[in-house]
C-alpha cells in the first residue's frame, strides 16, 4: 500500500507490516484475515469513541478496510509482499472495486457466524447497548428489540452489562431497569416462547414442498439479506460522499 497508509497504519496500530497487525501468517488466506479484521474494526469502531476521538476513529476504520481489501486483491497483495508497499493508484483502484463497503459483507453463513462471534463483547456492542438503554430509558423491551445479536437467553448478560454502567455512573439509573414489574418480565417471557413455536411451526411450513438442500439454501439467503441490512444501516452512518475513498 502507498507510504500515506502505511504511516496511517503506524500511527494508529502501531507497525506498518499487515500481517502482523491482523496476526496471520503471509500463507494466509483472505477468508482467515477476516475475524481479525472484524475484532479489529469493532474495538475501533466510531460508535464507541467519544465526539472528539470520532474523526480519528472514522480514519481508523477507513484504514483497516484499506489494508483488508489490499490483502483481498491478489495483484496488490504479490506487490505488497515483494515491495513491502503497493503503489497509490493500485491502491485507489482497489478501494474503489469496493467503493462504499466500509464493512466486508458476508458471502457465507460461516461469516455471519464470525462477525456475531466478534461482536458480542466487543466495545461496538457495549456501545449499542449503551445507546439502546438511553433510548428506551431503561425499557428491557425496547433493548432486547433493537440490539443486534441479543436472544431471549442472552438476557441476563444484557442485564449484567446495564447494570455495571448503572453502578460506575456511565447511565442514568431508570426504574424502568432497575424496578421492572415482575409482570412484565413475565409477559417478555412468554412472549419469547410463543414467538419461538411460531417460527418453528413457520420452518416447517417453509420446508414443506421443498427438498432439503433447497430449504437450507432459502433459509441461508434469508439470513444473509438480513445480515447485509444491518451492515448497510452502519455503513450509511460514515460513508463518504466522495466517489474516491481518500486515506
Amino acid at each position: 500500500m502507498s507510504t500515506i497508509t502505511l504511516d496511517k497504519c503506524e500511527k494508529y496500530f502501531g507497525t506498518k507490516n499487515i500481517y502482523k497487525l491482523f496476526s496471520v501468517e503471509k500463507t494466509a488466506t483472505i477468508h482467515d484475515v477476516l475475524k481479525p479484521f472484524y475484532r479489529l474494526l469493532l474495538q475501533h469502531h466510531p460508535d464507541a469513541a467519544s465526539e472528539s476521538e470520532k474523526p480519528e476513529a472514522v480514519d481508523k476504520m477507513k484504514v483497516l478496510k484499506t489494508l483488508y481489501n489490499i490483502l483481498g486483491n491478489p495483484e496488490s497483495r504479490a506487490e505488497y509482499d515483494k515491495n513491502g508497499f503497493i503503489d497509490r493508484e493500485l491502491e485507489i483502484a482497489v478501494n474503489q472495486a469496493v467503493e462504499g463497503q466500509m464493512f466486508c459483507k458476508p458471502t457465507t453463513a460461516e461469516d455471519i457466524d464470525t462477525y456475531r462471534e466478534c461482536y458480542i463483547g466487543s466495545r461496538k456492542e457495549r456501545s449499542d447497548i449503551k445507546q439502546e438503554y438511553l433510548k428506551g430509558k431503561g425499557c428491557m423491551n425496547h433493548m432486547i428489540h433493537k440490539l443486534h445479536f441479543m436472544p431471549c437467553e442472552d438476557e441476563p448478560r444484557l442485564i449484567a452489562i446495564v447494570q455495571e454502567m448503572i453502578d460506575t455512573k456511565e447511565v442514568p439509573e431508570y426504574a424502568a431497569f432497575t424496578k421492572e414489574p415482575k409482570e412484565k418480565r413475565a409477559r417478555r417471557h412468554a412472549r419469547y416462547g410463543r414467538e419461538a413455536a411460531l417460527a418453528q411451526n413457520m420452518l416447517k411450513e417453509q420446508r414443506r414442498g421443498l427438498d432439503p438442500a433447497a430449504y437450507e439454501q432459502k433459509i441461508a439467503a434469508e439470513r444473509k439479506d438480513a445480515f447485509i441490512a444491518m451492515i448497510d444501516s452502519m455503513e450509511a452512518k460514515y460513508r463518504d460522499n466522495q466517489e474516491e475513498i481518500e486515506i
